[in-house]
């Protein structure tokens, strides 16, 4: 922890070492905090994503513009037939074989995702998460949460809990330090809103690893 960080020392505890973080955080997401939690790549923030303001007050402290969509965690692969539409049938395919993690998935939004979280673009990214800690908080909160990087927009995204952003730390409720974020790889982001399936970003599953699926990818 580093030394500005200890003055927030109140609200940061570790996990797995406290087994309470995660319905901590919980009762903190249904009253409408921020939470800054570890992945199996970068720390993310989040909010619940049916509470407006929760999720206006992550864009703000991020210094992101409103018109880019945020990602949300899911819980199951049942979600995804909740919260997007026009799904391509591949698409179930991947899922089962690289969730938890390593893909995340753009598609058409239906009307259970609140606008803002879509950017005005009708667009939602998802991911159920693979990181031990959020696999406990789904069995505490059930809603998804935004899985956006913490970070402020223009400056990069850490898996070093003692790199945070000091603004970011001081404006979230509640925060989750981990050593098992495991790998600076990113998920790979796979597109189908326009025509075709698209790879926006090449992470943790390779358009070799994809084309073993006999998906055709435009690149």
């Amino acid at each position: 922890m580093s030394k500005r960080q200890k003055n927030f020392q109140y609200k940061i505890t570790q996990y797995p070492k406290d087994l309470s973080a995660p319905e901590k955080s919980a009762r903190i997401l249904e009253k409408g905090g921020l939470i800054i939690f570890p992945t199996k790549g970068v720390y993310g923030i989040g909010a619940d994503i049916h509470n407006n303001d929760a999720v206006k007050k992550i864009y703000q402290i991020k210094k992101r513009d409103f018109a880019k969509p945020l990602l949300i965690l899911i819980n199951n692969i049942e979600d995804v037939e909740k919260y997007c539409t026009n799904i391509p049938s591949v698409f179930f395919t991947l899922m089962k074989d690289f969730w938890p993690g390593d893909i995340t998935f753009i598609m058409e939004a239906s009307k259970h995702v609140p606008e803002i979280l879509t950017g005005k673009t009708g667009k939602i990214g998802v991911r159920i998460p693979a990181h031990p800690f959020l696999k406990e908080l789904q069995k505490f909160f059930k809603s998804p949460i935004t899985g956006t990087s913490a970070n402020i927009s223009t400056q990069p995204a850490t898996d070093i809990f003692e790199e945070l952003n000091y603004e970011l730390i001081e404006k979230s409720d509640f925060l989750i330090k981990s050593n098992e974020t495991g790998s600076k790889i990113p998920s790979t982001i796979l597109d189908s809103t326009n025509q075709g399936i698209k790879v926006l970003r090449q992470g943790r599953v390779t358009i070799k690893d994809l084309k073993k699926h006999l998906i055709m990818i435009d690149k």
